[in-house]
Parts: C-alpha cells; structure tokens; sequence
C-alpha cells in the first residue's frame, strides 16, 4: 500500500474515531442492522414495457410452423428480452417455442419437457437488436394449446451506485496477478428480471460443479429464478461467455444471512472450477482481501488496493452480528461477489451492500462465509457435505 492510501485510509480511521468516540468493534454494537435496497443495490439495465396480449391460438396451421409474432421496440435499442405465458396446456402435442433475431437467426428454444414449459411463465434471453421474432413450432394439432406475448424488456443506459472509497482501484481479470486471476474462473455474472421493474444484475460463483451462491436479495423467487441467465467467462467485452439457465433453488433462500443457493441447468464447474469456503469464524482487522465481480454487469473485474477489513463484526439483516466491513470498491451489480482472503485465495465473505454516498458511516460488507457454512451445516447436512468437499 502506498503512502497515499495509507494516509487515506488513517484520515478515514480518525474521523470514525472522532464520530463515535470508541473503536471499530464497539461501533459495531451500536450499528444498527440494515435491509438491502434493490434497487440499490442491483441497479437495472433493461426496462419492461407491456404489450398486447398476442395469443397464439386460433390456428390456421395443424403442425410445423403454426404461429410467429414480431416484437419490435420503437426505437434503436442494442437488445431485448420476451416474456412468454402458457395460458392453455390441454394439448398432446409436442411443441417447441423458438426466439429469434431479426435476423432470423436463433438464440434460444424451449420444448415441452424443458422447466420453462412446467413453469409456464418465463422470459427468453437477450436477443440483440431493437426485436425479435417469437415461433411456435408443433408436431401434431395444436388446439388447446396457446401461448401469449404480454411483455418485453429492452436495453437502457442507467447509472449504477458506486461504494468507492477514495480513487477507484478496480482492474479488468486480465490485469490482476496471474493467482488472482484463477480465483475468478468460478466467478459469474447474472441476469434476471425483476417483476415490475425490469432486468438487474448481480454476481455469483460456484461452489460445486453446478451450485451457484449469490445473495438472496438477487434470487428470491421462483420467477426470478426462470429468467435467470448466468455468465461465465465474460472477461472482456470481446468475449463469449458460456450461459446457463437455472434449474431450481438448492435450499430456500435466507434472508438473514442473505443467501441463495442454486442449482445450475449444466456443470461449468468441470471447465471454470469452483471457490474454496473459508470455515473461519473471525477475520482480522485490515486483513488483506479481493473481490472479483461483475460491477454494474461490466466484464469480471477485481479489487485489490485497499481492499481491507474495515469492522470485523458488524450487524447484519438481523440483530447478530453477521456481517464484517471492508473497503473493496463495488458498484451496484456487485451484490454476491465472492470476498477472498488475499493470503490464501480462500472466500470468506459473500458481498451484499455497499455504502450510500454521503453515509456517515461509509463501508462497505460482506456476510461471513463461515455463518452460512452453520447454517447448512445444522439445516442440510447433505449440502453442507457437498459444498466443502475438497476439489479433486
């Protein structure tokens, strides 16, 4: 740490000090705990805008191609997303929906055994351009079988909150030391739609071949869950990220520790690895720490300089003391990025808030890994087994 940051740094200890007369811990006592904001904390990318109903049904077609609808957004927009709703099943044919650009050229599907299908309720994936074109392709007799085109979400310029302390320190993956750089391999970006809002962003990363930790302020419901897309790889803006869907929550969220614990449709393990859970229960004071994320959604970053603990027990969403400061730079769209020890590469936070500029008390915080470690432990045994078992 340079001479710069250390003063910082002392000049911001000073004036904690000043404020509450006592030391970081016992100011821990007295802080009262918090609710993450989402919007906040999240930040939006993609605003919903209603439209039509358009029903698929009636058909003038009895297999193939027997329906398609073109959704355009009026003006220039670098993207889209469709929500699609199954409002009657009573078919035996076997279908599939298709999204495609306008183009012509496909991004994703569904079929009638895929978990969109069950759900009936979902959103496609982003499909570049200003719209998309929406097929239903069936086998046999489509009666008693319609799909309907309700929403679509599109591409917005938004400005995401910043918890910077001082000069923004963060560096792109590729800039940080080659060790760093391996700890992000498990590291992903996700995107999901939020019911009335639009689509957020946040972070997570893996902790066995297909679980994805991340916080429960991110994933929360079962709709949230269907419109998740999750992104590994995306290291620069060049790149192809691998994406997966989500198949389903592990365990039920937690609130109070802020957790979410899914399963992912795939194994990106087998190629990006998984992070190592720290069972520590304490962590030090200016203990050296990094956060690797997906700030604002922008391609996987790091935070190294002055990346300490800053209030090693800290109130949480509830009265305990869950929780532990630090001063790592974040954006919003950071929410659930893994806290590794700078010395072991071991996480031992999961990041869920960064402070409100102007605060009068500015840190950053993280809940401690180990606290969800118990937590799995007493509740799923089986689980906690799973996610601690040593990588081969």
């Amino acid at each position: 740490m340079d001479r710069t940051s250390q003063r910082r740094g002392l000049r911001g200890a000073l004036l904690f000090l000043l404020m509450t007369g006592c030391t970081l811990e016992c100011g821990a006592q007295k802080q009262p705990s918090f609710e993450v904001s989402r919007e906040r904390a999240l930040g939006l990318d993609m605003l919903v805008s209603a439209i039509g109903p358009f029903h698929s049904s009636p058909y003038t077609a009895k297999s193939g191609l027997v329906w398609s609808r073109v959704v355009i957004h009026p003006s220039v927009v670098t993207s889209i997303r469709v929500h699609v709703r199954i409002a009657q099943a009573e078919t035996r044919a076997a279908w599939r929906l298709v999204f495609k650009d306008l183009q012509g050229t496909e991004v994703e599907k569904f079929d009638t055994k895929s978990v969109m299908a069950r759900a009936g309720d979902f959103w496609s994936d982003e499909i570049h351009g200003r719209g998309a074109r929406v097929e239903l392709w069936t086998d046999d007799d489509p009666t008693g079988f319609d799909v309907v085109v309700d929403q679509y979400a599109y591409r917005t310029e938004v400005s995401f909150p910043q918890a910077i302390f001082g000069k923004d320190d963060r560096l792109p993956i590729g800039s940080a030391p080659r060790g760093v750089q391996g700890w992000g391999g498990p590291v992903a970006r996700l995107r999901f739609m939020v019911s009335g809002a639009g689509q957020a962003l946040c972070t997570g990363f893996l902790v066995t071949d297909d679980w994805l930790l991340t916080n429960e302020h991110c994933l929360r419901t079962s709709s949230e869950l269907l419109s998740a897309v999750v992104e590994f790889g995306f290291e620069t803006y060049a790149s192809s990220p691998d994406r997966f869907r989500v198949d389903g929550f592990v365990v039920p969220p937690n609130a109070e520790l802020d957790y979410s614990l899914v399963r992912l449709a795939g194994r990106p393990g087998l190629k990006y690895g998984k992070a190592t859970l720290a069972r520590a229960e304490d962590l030090s004071e200016r203990m050296a720490l990094v956060i690797v994320q997906h700030p604002a959604g922008q391609p996987k970053q790091v935070s190294i300089e002055d990346c300490v603990v800053a209030g090693a027990h800290r109130r949480g969403r509830g009265e305990a003391l869950t929780d532990f400061g630090h001063q790592c730079d974040t954006l919003g769209g950071s929410s659930g990025s893994p806290i590794f020890e700078f010395g072991t590469g071991t996480v031992v936070g999961l990041h869920h808030l960064g402070f409100t500029e102007g605060s009068p008390d500015p840190v950053n915080q993280g809940v401690y890994v180990s606290l969800i470690l118990r937590d799995l432990q007493t509740r799923y045994p089986d689980v906690y087994r799973a996610v601690t078992q040593p990588s081969p």
